[in-house]
């Protein structure tokens, strides 16, 4: 037998820590974090303890994979051509995004919604959001209300109020929100925040403070 080739060893890895995600997200958010240990996550994925350490530092590590699998995800379709600035046309077509993936992966937004409301998971939120990589992703977002808005803290948090609720309602009984009241709040949503662009300045009075960005976790 012929050896594997480095595309072949690079998809079972792939597949291996799918498999361990996967175990994990389940576990986490059914037993909860804390309760599951890396023994059960090896069980539940069908690998080793040692398997595991060799894709993540800890338990820890393996929760913050979760988050930013589907966090990178997302913050890469607010600003799709990565020239730091959000455009109201990139973000009206964020929005079709971000519900059509709702949507379309319900039963993993099931569970991260059950895993971020457990003790201790949002702290650990907080600290992801801290990373260079996400702060310019949150940065480049809140430029756009800070050159949009009248009142931009206002309206990010009315913007991400509006979002989380969503989300959190419609991941838990989708059968409340038929398509077409689906479209109206997409509509409402990009009507309300997305519906001008303001040309560009220097000077920008609309001061956001240190909280802005958390908003967005």
């Amino acid at each position: 037998m012929s050896p594997r080739t480095t595309e072949q060893n690079e998809e079972i890895r792939q597949k291996s820590r799918e498999k361990i995600t996967a175990a994990a997200l389940e576990l986490f958010a059914e037993n909860g974090y804390h309760a599951t240990s890396i023994a059960k996550i090896a069980s539940k994925a069908g690998v080793s303890k040692g398997l595991i350490y060799n894709y993540f530092d800890s338990k820890e590590d393996l929760l913050s994979a979760l988050f930013e699998h589907i966090y990178d995800n997302l913050l890469e379709h607010m600003d799709p051509n990565n020239d730091k600035i959000c455009t109201r046309e990139e973000e009206r077509a964020f929005i079709d995004y971000l519900f059509d993936h709702v949507k379309n992966n319900i039963s993993e937004w099931r569970l991260f919604m059950q895993l971020a409301v457990q003790k201790g998971v949002m702290d650990l939120l907080m600290k992801l959001s801290e990373k260079k990589h996400y702060t310019d992703y949150i940065s480049t977002f809140l430029g756009y209300f800070q050159r949009n808005s009248d009142d931009p803290m206002f309206d990010i948090t009315l913007f991400m109020s509006i979002i989380k609720g969503f989300s959190l309602t419609y991941v838990f009984a989708p059968e409340i929100f038929p398509d077409a009241e689906v479209e109206k709040l997409k509509t409402y949503i990009k009507d309300t925040f997305f519906n001008k662009e303001k040309p560009q300045s220097n000077e920008n009075n609309n001061q956001l403070d240190d909280n802005a960005g958390k908003l967005l976790i």
